[in-house]
């Protein structure tokens, strides 16, 4: 019988020595003990605070440095929700990020769970459509490459916000030399979510947006047993669109700056309706206690 050769997986998920004896990250105090993605993405331990991911770039991967590079330019724009990160060119170039938690936990720590979803979408569309202004699209939006900024991570980096969402992972990320409106269809990568059927090369920043759609619908997933709600669903279908295979400028769903104005419009209608609602109950309250039973 053939023996495959390869590595272990033991040895695949180990920390490679010349990363834990990297001098630079030495000098930051950081030491990854654990893996996250095989030969790519470390971390540092969890008793040891605060947490760090150290993300390996490999020299196939040509535009993530230099695009997280650009984005830390300006890292206390609030509509820039790139993960704050530091490039460490040394035998290898690294990521070094906090370790946050996934953005799920934004979902559980609001009573309100319509309200948390509509922010998340929010917060993910003002980051994307940050990214287009720049003319760059992500190109592999998914749950997996959003996190969360809690508290307990606010609590030990000034640069996190806690509520915030949070986009990582650059690797298929792409500058391109037109922006949004303007942009023609290039060749899909390999992505986490599935194209439509027949789709490889689309407009990148409408598959920004069309990924986006996923994302909540997957949220929307998350709570089996309730309907979802009306407005999120169909918030949902208008971003995923209905895609007719765009050779140039794909029109079948918003733009991300189109997407977020209306999801800022829902969140407004929200509040209002609740102001008018408590409203409405506290004039109904204080006309009883001067009028009795009669209203």
């Amino acid at each position: 019988m053939k023996v495959l050769e390869g590595a272990s997986p033991v040895e695949l998920l180990a920390v490679p020595g010349w990363l834990v004896d990297e001098p630079e990250l030495q000098k930051r105090g950081i030491v990854p003990v654990e893996c996250l993605k095989p030969s790519t993405v470390f971390c540092t331990s969890w008793f040891t605070t605060p947490q760090y991911v150290v993300k390996v770039v490999h020299r196939n991967v040509t535009e993530e440095v230099d695009i997280c590079a650009f984005l830390q330019q300006d890292p206390a724009s609030s509509d820039n929700h790139i993960i704050p990160c530091e490039v460490v060119r040394s035998h290898k170039t690294s990521l070094v990020m906090p370790y946050l938690p996934s953005v799920g936990t934004l979902l559980r720590i609001d009573d309100d769970w319509l309200a948390a979803l509509l922010e998340v979408t929010r917060q993910l569309l003002e980051g994307i459509e940050y990214l287009h202004r720049n003319r760059i699209a992500h190109m592999d939006i998914c749950t997996g490459n959003l996190l969360a900024g809690t508290s307990r991570e606010a609590g030990f980096d000034g640069r996190i916000a806690d509520g915030g969402l949070y986009i990582i992972d650059f690797d298929r990320s792409r500058r391109l030399p037109l922006g949004p409106g303007e942009q023609g269809a290039i060749p899909l990568p390999p992505t986490q979510f599935v194209p439509p059927p027949g789709i490889t090369r689309l407009d990148p920043y409408s598959w920004d947006v069309y990924c986006v759609g996923r994302v909540l619908e997957f949220l929307l997933k998350t709570r089996p047993d309730e309907t979802p709600p009306w407005i999120a669903q169909q918030l949902m279908l208008w971003l995923k669109g209905d895609e007719q295979g765009c050779t140039g400028v794909c029109h079948c769903r918003p733009t991300a700056r189109r997407a977020l104005r209306v999801v800022n419009a829902i969140k407004w209608c929200i509040r209002a309706a609740d102001f008018c609602g408590n409203a409405v109950g506290y004039l109904k309250d204080m006309l009883r206690s001067h009028l009795g039973s009669r209203v």
